[in-house]
């Protein structure tokens, strides 16, 4: 059961994206919605480049500036939050950090039962993308829902990458609690092995788990081919969402998270 939604907030497209979809989500489970900006005053000076004693004094007014400008991008983050909120009706709270945007997202995290966010984040600056989805996926134990620039109301098709490790089945169980958070009409099982009786009943057992939580539409796809050219070349415009299992602390080293990522236009729940 959802309850509590964080959603890490930018000044960017993303990030409103992703506050509209937090308050539907919020919307159909009584949920409240918690927006989380940071202030990284040590990430914003340090994009401005030190310059010579002599003109020590414009230095120090740029870096002035640099702190004017985020706080400026802050208040304009949570004032499109708090009006995206009121207009849905949705309970919201805002909460205000300072620090490095990963850790600040992480420590929040920890008492939230869903991070909602871009797949491409600007917390220190508004025109060079960070890497905090990525900073959050390799620590966070909250399912994080990661979003493109445009998102469905309610995505209605879902695929499952399904290995049976522990990190999959992370994925299986993240499936099925959003199933109940924002029900599919249908869900795509994909997996991939040398046995094709590991894989049938792999398959076999995590359709029995899904069924379990209502969710009856299941399409199996068994294949020996690589998973990634499957999902790229068969799946990648037919569904709404892709779940995948985050494997440890280098998920941008699993090439198949990774290419996902990077394609950046298809909406993942990442689980770990």
């Amino acid at each position: 059961m959802l309850k509590r939604i964080l959603v890490p907030l930018d000044s960017s497209e993303f990030s409103r994206t992703a506050t509209r979809a937090a308050c539907q989500i919020a919307k159909r489970n009584n949920a409240e919605v918690i927006g989380l900006t940071i202030l990284d005053l040590l990430g914003v000076t340090g994009d401005v480049a030190p310059i010579h004693a002599v003109a020590l004094k414009a230095y120090h007014e740029r870096l002035h500036q640099a702190e004017i400008d985020a706080t400026e991008r802050i208040k304009y983050a949570l004032s499109y939050f708090r009006q995206i909120c009121e207009r849905e009706g949705v309970e919201h709270k805002e909460h205000e950090l300072q620090g490095i945007s990963a850790n600040g997202i992480l420590s929040s995290a920890a008492y939230a039962d869903l991070v909602v966010m871009g797949l491409r984040t600007y917390f220190r600056n508004p025109t060079t993308e960070g890497n905090s989805l990525e900073e959050v996926i390799n620590e966070s134990a909250t399912t994080t829902l990661a979003l493109p620039k445009h998102f469905p109301e309610f995505p209605k098709t879902i695929l499952l990458a399904y290995d049976g490790s522990h990190h999959a089945t992370r994925a299986l169980h993240a499936t099925a609690s959003m199933h109940h958070a924002m029900p599919f009409e249908k869900a795509y099982i994909v997996t991939s092995n040398s046995d094709p009786g590991t894989r049938s009943f792999l398959l076999q057992q995590a359709a029995v788990y899904l069924r379990s939580h209502h969710l009856e539409d299941i399409v199996l796809v068994d294949t020996e081919a690589d998973i990634i050219e499957t999902v790229h070349e068969d799946f990648l415009e037919k569904v709404d969402l892709i779940a995948l299992g985050i494997h440890g602390r280098h998920p941008i080293k699993d090439f198949f998270v990774g290419s996902l990522i990077n394609f950046g236009h298809k909406p993942l729940l990442l689980a770990q």
